[in-house]
């Protein structure tokens, strides 16, 4: 089983949107501030373009 399941959580800060679109979940903070709050939901590989894209917009909209 992995960490997850195992009841790990891990924090992990990155501006890369390849990195955090291995995530199940991604927040985007602009100043110490929250200003998304994104849940992807388990891991697919077969979506993973579509989930870069995903994280890349969130990214862009919110300028990081």
């Amino acid at each position: 089983a992995g960490l997850n399941a195992q009841g790990t959580t891990m924090v992990l800060v990155t501006h890369d949107p390849v990195v955090a679109a291995r995530a199940h979940r991604v927040l985007v903070l602009v100043d110490g501030q929250l200003v998304a709050d994104e849940r992807l939901g388990q891991w697919d590989e077969s979506a993973h373009a579509t989930r870069i894209e995903r994280v890349a917009g969130m990214l862009t909209a919110y300028g990081v």
